[in-house]
């Protein structure tokens, strides 16, 4: 993909993200430390934004908990059906601007801890995408971890909830 024409992608994905709450959290939600006892990384909450109309970009959401004993690192993602997969991070800074930047050399994963990939946050971008992605649907992600081997799930496509 042209570097202006992935530009523009992020461009109009962040302009048409800022009106819709993100899913809720299933009722009866565990406390992080219920959520994360035990060994390894477990994924929960996952989701994907429904694309909008004439738009190849979206953003994919899951809640990570590293029940090991040592932090790990996420550092990649696969999409069949994407140009790229990129990990970033959404921030407003101080004159109210939204901002969306790459995460340089992965996410970290406390151990013991919960990480949310959620709405207004960090978020796994799916650029370039060769189909729309309808909600009530179902795709395949493959998360990448520094030491915990590859986890690849399906996950939900969900309307076009938003948050960055």
């Amino acid at each position: 993909m042209r570097k202006s024409t992935a530009a523009a992608a992020l461009a109009a994905f962040l302009a048409g993200a800022c009106s819709e709450p993100a899913p809720p959290e299933p009722a009866g939600s565990m406390s992080a430390a219920e959520e994360c006892a035990g060994d390894g990384i477990i994924a929960s909450n996952a989701w994907i934004r429904a694309t909008r109309p004439g738009r190849d970009v979206t953003a994919a959401y899951v809640r990570l908990c590293n029940g090991g004993d040592l932090a790990d690192r996420l550092v990649g993602a696969d999409f069949d059906g994407a140009q790229a997969v990129e990990i970033h991070i959404s921030s407003v800074d101080a004159n109210g601007v939204a901002r969306m930047r790459p995460v340089e050399g992965g996410l970290d994963l406390p151990a013991g801890a919960a990480t949310a990939l959620a709405p207004g946050g960090a978020h796994i971008m799916l650029i370039g995408l060769t189909s729309p992605l309808a909600a009530g649907g179902e795709a395949t992600l493959t998360l990448r971890f520094e030491t915990a081997a590859p986890m690849t799930f399906a996950i939900p496509v969900h309307e076009g909830h938003a948050g960055h």
